[in-house]
């Protein structure tokens, strides 16, 4: 098994399956049990380490790993907390526009290229539901889209329409 740690990779478009930020170790639980059957496609340019779990677990040691594996997963339950908790509170227009701004500034303020059924997966809604949000953003010029392409306009109108969770 190999630890994947983010760092460099091009955005894969077959659909975001996971999200990992800056600093994030995917897979890392793999040096200490069989690898476990999850995936994670990057949603904006990456840097990609990969490295032997067997050479990490001989460097470290297995206390250290376990500390870093508990480190990772107390982070991930936070992000996943917080985003339910945005679930719950707002609507999909609010977190698509939310979205929208956090891929905006990952990719260096380049145009977001995810199609509204990649969007639609990542926000747990219909891309029916995804199509209207984005025609309501393009009303108020915050982005224009063309097919499987995004391009902020205008960031305060999308910080404006996104819900004040953080970023």
């Amino acid at each position: 098994p190999f630890l994947d740690v983010p760092k460099r990779i091009n955005p894969r478009h077959d659909g975001p399956r996971g999200s990992q930020r800056v600093g994030s170790v995917f897979g890392l639980e793999s040096a200490l049990t069989p690898p476990p059957l999850t995936s994670a496609v990057a949603l904006a340019p990456s840097h990609v380490l990969q490295v032997p779990a067997a050479r990490l677990l001989e460097a470290l040691g297995r206390g250290k790993l376990q500390e870093l594996c508990i480190v990772q997963f107390q982070a991930r339950m936070m992000k996943m907390e917080a985003e339910a908790a945005c679930n719950a509170a707002h609507l999909a227009p609010q977190r698509l526009a939310k979205w929208l701004r956090r891929l905006h500034f990952a990719n260096k303020r380049r145009d977001v290229c995810l199609t509204q059924a990649d969007l639609a997966r990542l926000l747990g809604v219909q891309r029916s539901t995804v199509n209207v949000a984005m025609r309501h953003l393009q009303n108020v010029d915050a982005i224009r889209f063309v097919r499987g392409r995004i391009i902020v306009q205008c960031a305060d109108q999308l910080q404006q329409a996104a819900c004040s969770c953080l970023p």
